[in-house]
């Protein structure tokens, strides 16, 4: 195949997937405690203990402020932060600031749909960078 045959069919996925977003139907990795249901719909996920614990976070970090303290909470407490691997097994980790600041700043968490917040380019030597759009 022509790169120009290539560059079309890349073209035309890329459009499928762009209409299936604007329609609120593609279905993308979730944060840690929200599943898919049968339906395709977002749930919480069925494992109360993954569901307690992302509440306890939420209203730890509402009442003390900021995600550091957070994090010290459940160090304090001996708490475990559930997490999900690639497999969507799911581990218990202690909690660290980078995956408080992460969970605090996913929109959803909040239940908005968002899509694009991320722009993945390829450098000349096939690397891929990842930039955060704005």
């Amino acid at each position: 195949m022509s790169e120009a045959e290539l560059h079309v069919i890349k073209a035309r996925l890329r459009g499928g997937i762009l209409n299936k977003v604007r329609r609120g139907e593609f279905r993308c990795l979730l944060p840690t405690g929200l599943v898919y249901d049968h339906s395709g719909n977002v749930a919480l996920d069925p494992d109360m203990q993954v569901r307690e614990t992302i509440v306890y976070f939420f209203e730890t970090f509402s009442r003390v402020g900021s995600a550091s303290q957070t994090v010290k909470v459940f160090r304090n407490e001996g708490l475990l932060f559930p997490s999900r691997l690639h497999n969507s097994e799911t581990v218990f980790r202690p909690l660290t600031a980078s995956t408080a600041v992460r969970a605090l700043s996913n929109p959803r968490y909040a239940g908005a749909y968002t899509y694009g917040r991320r722009q993945f380019r390829r450098t000349i030597d096939g690397k891929k960078t990842l930039r955060a759009r704005h």
